[in-house]
């Protein structure tokens, strides 16, 4: 039998407009690997990081782009087609993949033969949920602990 033990560590944040309580479990497993488990409003996001270099999973966390943290967070996809941009370049009422198809023709016109690869794109509306809650996190973790998370990252 194998046992190993880590430093765990747990924020809640709440009274954020528009956003339910937060809480964030952080776990060190040493300086350069850690994970972070995420929960609001009954889900959950949670991803381990094998190389940090030399930070504390919350440095490292609070100091990473938004958009890598919610790429290895994001279960499923992160973009969809933008019917709205692609409706008002064509003029024709593009909603989904059938009107697409219908409107094939204009989608040439406007973005070309490979319209069906090159097509407008929008974050989905759970990347963007997810990007709001990370941000909130970072700021807890600035605010909180600012002194301390800035030295060591620099």
């Amino acid at each position: 039998m194998r046992v190993t033990e880590s430093t765990v560590s747990k924020m809640t944040i709440s009274d954020v407009d528009g956003l339910d309580t937060i809480n964030v479990i952080f776990e060190d497993f040493n300086p350069e690997q850690g994970r972070v488990t995420i929960e609001c409003f009954g889900s959950a996001w949670a991803h381990y990081w094998p190389a940090m270099g030399d930070h504390t999973i919350r440095q490292f966390f609070a100091t990473s782009h938004v958009d890598y943290l919610i790429g290895k967070l994001i279960d499923g996809r992160t973009h969809e087609p933008d019917y709205d941009k692609m409706s008002k370049d064509t003029g024709a009422p593009i909603y989904d993949e059938e009107s697409c198809n219908a409107y094939s023709d204009k989608l040439v016109d406007v973005y070309g033969q490979d319209w069906m690869i090159d097509y407008p794109t929008r974050k989905t509306a759970d990347y963007e949920y997810l990007g709001r809650i990370v941000t909130t996190i970072q700021n807890a973790l600035t605010q909180n602990q600012g002194t301390d998370i800035m030295r060591a990252v620099t």
